[in-house]
């Protein structure tokens, strides 16, 4: 019982935030509480599960929070417009050029193994860039997502640290099994953003013959609407190089030092508001004026931590998990880790990071294990998939942080690049059988 209440309760999950059916904060609190009360859980006993897991999720919530804020008062303040003239005068009418620089930059980034920074820096630069252009932020999201995902597979990174913590093997080792992956995925991520670069010229080129409007296909969300009336020390240089140091500063602050990401970016936030605000009332008029938008977005952390919380506390993502290996048949064992690796981006949309990796993982291990097959290999073939398409899934909470950077809906951005997201992760996949790195 507990397992088709699991399964029931994802597959909804899943089809109302595609679907739209009712508010995202909805669908991930409502559903899984409603499939423990069904299995007999207190409420207690699901207020316990739901606490852990927001404490989880609360680190990137108060980063997402306050990291917002901060970009919004460095943007309204002018810091992106020398870039965003740069980049517009080097790419001239060259759409596909800053496509494919949206990758360059998110692939750079992400080698630290840090996916919430990779949004962050990757998003707030280049999404001026996009409206100026007319570009669909669907499409922003999308390439910083996927070139981060064929990236996302760092030894101190949260994938590699949950996979070789499932599997008792070396993160190292395992991370340099899966360099020539890395390269093959790299080069399909720069193709696939020359490509859609290509697409959106020749969308924007048709809308011009047909004299239809070229604006961004999401034009004002809240985050950059904000009308408050800037302080006049914002056109002064060494107010614009002390926000490019501020800014500088504390991204290298999260890569360089212990210091916990909120903390950093609320210091720079409230340094950011003094240095370009005079008055205390602009500074909470600015506040004001960005919070919608960034409170709306943690408080949708909060719940799917909630979701994650109840659905591995209750025990339905562990009978889920089983319930998948015992439907692959005794003849295909040897190849478990293949299949399973084939469809592991939508398992990682169903399933929350640590039930992917420390549940299910471990159950694909003892099956192909039988037959004579490598933990490596299984490490290999079940990465691929959820560390490409992690930007795409409710489960994992910087996919929020990126969609509401970017002003888009979770959602339809998961109608849109799904399937894609799955093509590049077949190419690896495919790749790593073919070389013999993912043995069968």
């Amino acid at each position: 019982m507990i397992m088709m209440l699991g399964l029931a309760a994802m597959l909804l999950v899943v089809y109302g935030l595609v679907r739209g059916l009712a508010a995202p904060i909805a669908v991930l609190l409502l559903i899984p509480i409603g499939a423990a009360l069904l299995a007999g859980f207190s409420l207690h006993q699901i207020g316990e599960f739901a606490e852990q897991g927001m404490k989880s999720v609360f680190p990137i919530a108060t980063l997402f929070l306050f990291a917002v804020l901060f970009f919004s008062v460095v943007r309204d303040a002018g810091m992106f417009d020398p870039l965003v003239k740069l980049v517009l005068r080097l790419s001239g009418d060259n759409i596909p050029r800053v496509t494919v620089a949206t990758s360059v930059v998110a692939i750079a980034v992400m080698l630290e193994g840090i996916g919430p920074a990779t949004f962050l820096i990757t998003i707030s630069t280049f999404l001026p860039i996009y409206d100026r252009l007319g570009l669909s932020r669907y499409d922003l999201l999308f390439i910083t997502g996927l070139s981060a995902g064929v990236v996302n597979f760092a030894p101190w990174g949260g994938p590699m640290g949950r996979a070789s913590l499932a599997l008792h093997l070396s993160p190292v080792s395992v991370w340099m099994g899966l360099i020539p992956l890395m390269v093959i995925g790299v080069v399909t991520a720069l193709g696939v953003a020359a490509w859609v670069g290509q697409r959106a010229k020749m969308q924007l080129a048709a809308s011009e013959r047909c004299g239809a409007p070229t604006a961004p296909a999401i034009a004002g969300s809240p985050i950059t609407q904000a009308a408050v009336a800037l302080d006049a020390r914002r056109h002064h240089p060494s107010i614009y190089w002390i926000n490019v140091g501020l800014t500088i500063a504390a991204v290298a602050c999260m890569f360089l030092t212990k210091l916990p990401p909120t903390l950093i970016f609320l210091t720079a936030l409230c340094l950011a508001l003094i240095v370009n605000f005079k008055a205390p009332a602009q500074q909470a008029a600015q506040i004001k004026a960005h919070a919608g938008d960034a409170v709306a977005v943690s408080a949708l952390m909060l719940s799917a931590g909630c979701f994650i919380g109840i659905m591995t506390g209750s025990g339905m993502f562990p009978a889920v998990s089983a319930m998948l290996i015992e439907l692959v048949p005794e003849a295909l064992g040897r190849y478990i880790h293949v299949i399973i690796g084939a469809f592991s981006i939508f398992l990682g949309i169903l399933f929350s990071p640590d039930a992917f990796y420390l549940g299910l993982m471990p159950m694909v291990n003892g099956v192909a294990g039988a037959h004579g097959i490598p933990p490596e290999s299984v490490t290999h073939a079940m990465m691929l998939g959820e560390c490409v398409g992690f930007s795409a899934t409710p489960a994992v909470p910087s996919a929020f942080l990126a969609a509401g950077l970017a002003g888009c809906d979770l959602g339809k951005f998961m109608r849109l690049a799904v399937l894609r997201l799955w093509l590049v992760s077949l190419v690896m996949l495919a790749a790593g059988v073919l070389f013999g790195i993912i043995s069968v």
